[in-house]
């Protein structure tokens, strides 16, 4: 009779089945457990003040957050409203933490912000609460206007004290990025509105950008200099005199095109006839380039009643002699950028047969750039193979970027700004746009910002009269992320891919996992908190990890390496099983998070864990380590089931036991067969029956001897 190893197992697994029931006993004691940490202070932000989503305020609400009505509930303030944040857009927090204590008579007061949970919905979001701004919004008060409004009234109860806001904004080192009539409320006074609650310019209408942001994908224009504000105030100086209705000819894609080939100013005014006195304003807040352009430095004493002499714009032309792309005619390397990223189509026709390289070495007097074109056209005729189209992309990107510098890093059907790379994320992990993720997965593993770096550092040396390049703080943060990221987003595993991307790039985004998704959670300490809180209702069926809340501890955690369990080599099925790997990951998060008790959670991977253990075949190490376990679950720590389930080495032990009772068992097996066969017990008999009969006679010998001996 023949026993298989399948057999063993099955005799192990039933032997389980024999074990104490320590599932029993956990399962109760989650049914009947109740978190000590739970929220008492629904619709309170930091238990004070109240959030009323009853009473709506359409005419507050900014971009993608609602307002609605607030009040302070510790002591009486001016009338209050909360503005109630979209989950997955990101926030400005580090603007909100600037603003904290910023007063000023031009710009909404900031009372408070952060998380609040409300008892209609049981869910929680983040919420800026401002004082109430007195007047309506600006572009309502200009509808219902009939009335030229005079420049002097622009100049002194617009112009004067917005300038004064952004100078404010500007000492902070803090850009709005959101100036127009929407977001400018006027009572007496002028005042700007909410800019923090998405990131800067989202909601912003195209034509109050300048060019460089205009290009850009409205979640990727980045944070900016601060000199876009200054741009705004002159085109809402043109909203002001001629109205809406002046803007309609523009659209998304019509206006970069004409700006570039004709100049802001003209463009943006429409060449109409305004009063003298700001020929000056418009020349000097319209610049083409961003160093070009004002600041408060010299509009505040344009305001005062300085005049400046500036000369009329030149029209942007850098060749004398245009290059036709369908019917669009290029005169600049800014256009020709322009064109290479939103006209492929029609260009890549004169890119490969040389026409191209040959007019910008001839008409725009550049060898390099026309070198670069001509290396674009050479791997376009290469194999259509993957990595063939990668090349192109990566080589016209960085064509792109040295015909335009200031302009947003392009790259495939992208267009961003260094600094809006996060955002950019967010929404497309909210909008499950996967072929744009994988671009933009592509663009940092290619290491592309490099190129961008080199371009700005280029274009300083040759145009700022050998200046060097000055990286701006948070532009060099995002760099040192996504140098860091590019090992991450090539790993699949558990903490890494794009979910690691969405937040390493955006720190302050809460964790989005469906398990948790009701709360908005950016600390880990919180994290395990709301763990520990569902743990009653979904530890039967799920394990308390997914890739979501893998990759926010990890980000959180700074873990560069994939989660392996060393001490589990030996058994790949434990070594891959997801509850043991929630169970490391998540001991390392409490121990980061200050060890708070956790019972909840403990229990929830013990009940998780428990089926796994089953693999083991010795029964008596099987019962000491899920007895071990359920002891430990009642502390409330991770830490030390982490070191007896990940780090132990028990299942050599196991496995040798095992190796070693398969052998005297196929050895007993064999026996017993051997005993069994007929034949062999014929033959056995026979050489028994020899033996004794040897015996005997041997005997009987020596008896006969001994007896003569002694006869």
């Amino acid at each position: 009779m023949e026993t298989k190893a399948s057999d063993i197992k099955t005799s192990a697994v039933a032997d389980a089945k024999n074990d104490p029931p320590y599932a029993t006993g956990v399962a109760e004691f989650l049914r009947q457990y109740t978190p000590a940490h739970k929220n008492e202070n629904f619709d309170l932000l930091q238990g004070r003040w109240r959030v009323n989503l009853g009473a709506p305020i359409n005419e507050l609400k900014t971009g993608s957050a609602m307002a609605y009505a607030a009040e302070d509930t510790k002591e009486k303030s001016a009338p209050l409203f909360a503005l109630v944040c979209s989950k997955t857009t990101p926030q400005r927090i580090a603007v909100l933490e600037k603003l904290k204590n910023v007063r000023h008579p031009n710009l909404l007061a900031l009372v408070a912000f952060g998380p609040v949970e409300f008892s209609t919905s049981k869910e929680e979001q983040f919420i800026i609460i401002y004082e109430r701004p007195a007047g309506q919004r600006l572009s309502k008060l200009l509808a219902a206007q009939t009335q030229t409004v005079n420049d002097y009234f622009i100049r002194e109860r617009i112009l004067t004290p917005l300038s004064a806001a952004l100078q404010q904004l500007s000492d902070i080192g803090v850009a709005h990025g959101s100036i127009n009539p929407d977001t400018i409320y006027f009572g007496t006074q002028p005042i700007l509105g909410d800019f923090a609650s998405e990131p800067c310019g989202l909601s912003q209408p195209f034509y109050f950008e300048p060019i460089e942001r205009m290009q850009a994908a409205a979640h990727a224009k980045g944070e900016g200099s601060g000199n876009q504000d200054f741009y705004a105030l002159a085109v809402l100086t043109i909203y002001i005199m001629f109205g809406p209705e002046h803007f309609a000819p523009f659209t998304p894609e019509n206006m970069p095109r004409l700006i570039l080939r004709d100049g802001a100013l003209p463009m943006v005014t429409r060449n109409r006839d305004y009063p003298e006195v700001f020929y000056e304003f418009f020349r000097g807040m319209l610049g083409q380039q961003g160093e070009d352009r004002w600041n408060n430095k010299s509009l505040k004493p344009w305001l005062e009643g300085k005049r400046f002499n500036m000369l009329s714009m030149p029209a942007i032309t850098e060749s004398n002699k245009t290059f036709d792309v369908g019917k669009y005619p290029i005169h600049s390397k800014r256009e020709l950028a322009h064109m290479l990223h939103t006209h492929w189509d029609d260009i890549i026709e004169p890119l490969q047969n040389g026409q191209l390289a040959h007019w910008v070495a001839l008409y725009l007097r550049s060898k390099e750039l026309s070198d670069n074109l001509i290396k674009v056209a050479r791997t376009l005729e290469s194999p259509p193979a993957k990595q063939g189209e990668s090349q192109v992309h990566e080589l016209l990107a960085r064509t792109i970027l040295q015909f335009d510098p200031h302009g947003p890093i392009r790259f495939k059907q992208l267009s961003m700004h260094v600094d809006g790379i996060g955002p950019l994320c967010a929404y497309f992990i909210e909008k499950n746009m996967q072929s744009d993720l994988q671009t933009l997965s592509r663009f940092i593993s290619f290491s592309m910002v490099d190129f961008w770096t080199e371009a700005q550092r280029q274009y300083e040396s040759t145009k700022m009269r050998g200046r060097e390049y000055v990286m701006p703080n948070n532009i060099r943060n995002v760099i040192t992320q996504l140098d860091r990221l590019r090992q991450s987003i090539r790993n699949t595993g558990l903490g890494f891919g794009v979910e690691r991307m969405l937040y390493d790039l955006n720190p302050n985004m809460p964790c989005l996992s469906p398990m948790v998704s009701r709360w908005h959670i950016t600390t880990v300490a919180e994290l395990l908190r709301r763990l520990d809180q569902i743990a009653p209702t979904l530890s039967a069926n799920d394990d308390p990890i997914d890739r979501h809340i893998a990759a926010f501890i990890c980000s959180k955690l700074t873990i560069n390496q994939e989660i392996r369990l060393h001490g589990l080599e030996h058994s790949p099925i434990l070594a891959s099983n997801r509850s043991l790997i929630a169970l490391h990951l998540l001991a390392k998060a409490q121990s980061k998070a200050g060890n708070i008790k956790l019972p909840g959670l403990t229990h929830w991977l013990t009940l998780r864990i428990l089926p796994a253990m089953d693999i083991m075949r010795s029964k008596s190490m099987r019962n000491r380590i899920k007895n071990a376990m359920t002891k430990e679950a009642h502390s409330g720590h991770l830490d030390q089931m982490a070191d007896t389930l990940t780090s132990t080495d028990y299942i050599t032990p196991d496995l040798q036991g095992f190796q070693s009772a398969k052998k005297r068992f196929a050895y007993n097996i064999k026996r017993i067969a051997y005993y069994k066969d007929e034949r062999t017990l014929e033959y056995d008999s026979a050489v028994l029956g020899v033996r004794a009969a040897k015996f005997t006679a041997y005997l009987a010998f020596t008896i006969s001897v001994i007896v003569m001996l002694r006869g």
